[in-house]
């Protein structure tokens, strides 16, 4: 939906921040390009990594760019600066879209002008696949961690048939005028990890008084097939601890955490823990382990990976 003034421009700009997922993103990017073929639009690559990319396939309406170690945030916001269309859409690397998908997402728009827009998702059919035959997996899927909904299951607002506001947005995929993004100032860069920066940028949205809507009918793929190693999750829980303590001197109070000294020794054992269930051959003894077992493990490794990135130096260093 191109202005009078900017009548040559894509309809939509098709923004992909990335980092070190180099096979999966060439699957993905393929396929955006064949889904994206009946319509003008651009697709720009951030990459935030110092490796460059390569083999990727040659497409005149295909950008790619280097924006090295900045952080999610920022390769948004560069891509942002980047794009030619009116209208964005914020796309997760791991995210598999369709042509119905892309014709929602323009339709949306031309009614809904200055209004955000999620998509549907759920984990693809193969991967669904995969976590039923692993407990990792089965644990995954009894937290609802599949799907858009299972993340939003204490939204009273949710829908299944039909489009329906919300307060929060994610970025995974998210589309949203140009003008009004960049009036709203962006994405906040100064978080550490990926994350919070969506809270963040939907308090703002809330504050402009701008609308968030999720579109359930439209079901997308999350592709997270390359994420499924315990010890890689928990890792990325560590480093939302560290996210969260930056969030809370922000001003993010209700995200704050407190530990005594009885607490904080606790978590140090249950670290002990994630050593042995994430190292060979404990690893695969603990794989074996009945689901009824297996879980309240997993929530306690959760929770103490949390923990201790909010309360560790590194977090302290981003606050001082």
């Amino acid at each position: 939906m191109p202005s009078k003034d900017n009548l040559n421009a894509p309809t939509l700009s098709v923004i992909i921040p990335t980092k070190d997922r180099g096979p999966l993103l060439n699957d993905h990017l393929c396929q955006l390009i064949k889904t994206t073929g009946n319509f003008y639009v651009e697709i720009i690559i951030v990459n935030d990594s110092e490796k460059p990319l390569d083999n990727f396939p040659n497409n005149h309406n295909l950008i790619i760019c280097q924006n090295p170690r900045s952080g999610v945030a920022s390769a948004r916001n560069f891509g942002a600066s980047l794009a030619s269309s009116d209208l964005l859409l914020f796309l997760d690397d791991d995210m598999v879209l369709m042509a119905e998908h892309i014709d929602a997402v323009i339709k949306f728009h031309k009614k809904n002008r200055n209004a955000f827009l999620n998509l549907n998702w759920i984990y693809p059919p193969s991967l669904e696949s995969q976590l039923s035959k692993i407990p990792f997996g089965r644990f995954l899927k009894s937290h609802g961690f599949n799907s858009l909904k299972g993340w939003n299951k204490d939204n009273k607002e949710w829908r299944d048939n039909e489009i329906f506001q919300t307060f929060g947005i994610t970025s995974q995929n998210l589309s949203v005028p140009r003008k009004t993004f960049h009036d709203l100032g962006g994405y906040n860069e100064n978080f550490p990890y990926a994350g919070f920066e969506d809270q963040e940028l939907s308090q703002r949205i809330n504050s402009a008084g701008h609308k968030i809507y999720i579109d359930p009918t439209q079901m997308t793929y999350h592709d997270e097939s390359d994420r499924m190693e315990l010890k890689l999750w928990l890792k990325r829980k560590y480093r939302g601890g560290i996210t969260r303590k930056v969030a809370v001197h922000f001003g993010f109070t209700d995200y704050t955490l407190n530990a005594g000294i009885a607490k904080k020794g606790l978590i140090r054992v249950i670290h002990l823990l994630e050593w042995v269930m994430t190292t060979p051959p404990f690893k695969s003894l603990c794989t074996r382990l009945p689901d009824i077992l297996y879980f309240p493990l997993i929530n306690a490794l959760l929770a103490s990976s949390i923990y201790r990135g909010y309360f560790s130096r590194e977090a302290q260093k981003y606050i001082q």
